[in-house]
């Protein structure tokens, strides 16, 4: 019986250690992590997106305050507030993310990370790709379009200029 009463006092003192923190001590932690382990660009990187999100969060709310739909008006704010794009976002999501998954190994927490409820945003990561001659005539051959005539051409002038 006393076993179970210890294992009950550890359980309460891991609940209750998560309730008393806040948003000022995780990111503490957090940016004392990312100067350990990151470049100083980096650093100041992550420094600045726990400015904002401390701001938007407020230093001092309790971590076990933080609902899903207030991350959901985090998305909001970057992207639409602070005009930034959806890929912007998905960089403070990783933060906060990474934040709430050190506080909780720190402190051997057993809590749901509340940013695993929440999915950040599907980035378009495409661009044009130009080929090189070379890369032309080898993509043409692979496709079996032969017979193939690449001619050089004269620079082009802007299609909107008043040049002739």
């Amino acid at each position: 019986m006393e076993l179970f009463s210890v294992v009950g006092l550890f359980v309460q003192a891991i609940v209750f250690q998560y309730v008393i923190l806040n948003f000022k001590q995780m990111f503490d932690e957090y940016l004392e992590y990312s100067e350990i382990n990151n470049n100083i660009r980096t650093y100041k990187d992550n420094k600045h997106k726990v400015e904002i999100m401390q701001m938007f969060f407020g230093a001092e709310k309790k971590l076990s305050d933080l609902k899903p739909y207030e991350i959901e008006k985090l998305k909001t704010f970057i992207t639409k507030d602070l005009k930034n794009t959806k890929s912007t976002f998905n960089r403070y999501f990783a933060s906060l993310k990474k934040a709430f998954n050190l506080v909780i190994k720190n402190h051997n927490l057993n809590v749901q990370n509340p940013c695993s409820m929440v999915s950040s945003f599907k980035e378009d990561n495409q661009r044009p790709r130009y080929l090189t001659q070379e890369e032309a005539v080898e993509f043409v051959k692979n496709m079996e379009l032969e017979p193939l005539r690449i001619e050089v051409m004269e620079p082009s002038k802007h299609i909107f200029s008043h040049i002739e």
